[in-house]
């Protein structure tokens, strides 16, 4: 018997992206349409947009006046997207509302003294730039021991959409434990998505279930590699395909 996921497929904000940059393509013909990394964490898409004419901004790579560049829906530094702004290029917002949300949360919070940014995740994902750009001060972890509360009296603890829920649960009461001894205040907004949560839920499920478990999509997405690592934590026979 196959069981699927009832959440699967892009998320609203990964399509969103895509339905953006697509659209901004057949406008845009036939120029190039660039984004500022590859729209998504997924190489058979980025082929699929490579082929609709929309390509990822080499390092180096200039654009030129009128060029339109699309911003991820990871998100990334204001700075980044006002240099190209002041340049004439033109430049479309296709970021993931969620992560809009944890960067308007975190600007509002730096404007008090005395304040910092924990930021749950992956330090190397364009996500946790983006937002770590936002901040005066910031600190990138994956357990509460990493935390330096000397740096503040105050703290916003924010999270990746796709970190794992279960893993934060635990590192959300260690920082909690941890300040309520040093006599610091912490603040929490839980930012993981609601379409991550529920396919880590959803995934757990089946994978007690299950007796072979096949997570498609590409190895270098955290959405996927959560989904395995949860599945794996469940049934004996995981495997990651991605096309």
């Amino acid at each position: 018997m196959e069981i699927m996921l009832g959440e699967y497929g892009f998320c609203q904000g990964v399509q969103r992206a895509i339905d953006i940059a697509l659209k901004a393509s057949q406008k845009n013909a036939p120029a190039p349409v660039y984004t500022n990394t590859g729209l998504i964490h997924n190489n058979t898409v980025i082929s699929y947009l490579e082929n609709h004419n929309i390509f990822a901004l080499g390092k180096e790579q200039k654009l030129n006046t009128l060029d339109t560049l699309i911003i991820s829906a990871h998100g990334t530094d204001e700075n980044y997207i006002t240099k190209f702004l002041k340049q004439g290029v033109h430049v479309i917002n296709a970021v993931c509302p969620f992560v809009n949300k944890i960067h308007e949360k975190v600007k509002e919070f730096c404007k008090k003294e005395n304040t910092c940014i924990i930021i749950i995740g992956d330090r190397n994902h364009e996500e946790v730039k983006g937002i770590s750009q936002a901040c005066k001060c910031f600190q990138v972890i994956n357990s509460a021991s990493e935390i330096d509360f000397t740096q503040a009296e105050e703290f916003l603890v924010v999270v990746q959409t796709t970190f794992s829920n279960s893993l934060y649960g635990e590192i959300k009461q260690n920082i909690n434990d941890l300040a309520n001894i040093l006599l610091k205040r912490v603040e929490f907004f839980n930012s993981i998505c609601y379409t991550t949560l529920c396919r880590q839920n959803e995934c757990e499920t089946i994978a007690k279930q299950s007796d072979t478990v096949l997570v498609i999509g590409d190895k270098n997405s955290s959405n996927c590699s959560k989904l395995y690592n949860i599945a794996a934590s469940n049934c004996t026979d995981v495997r990651l395909v991605q096309n």
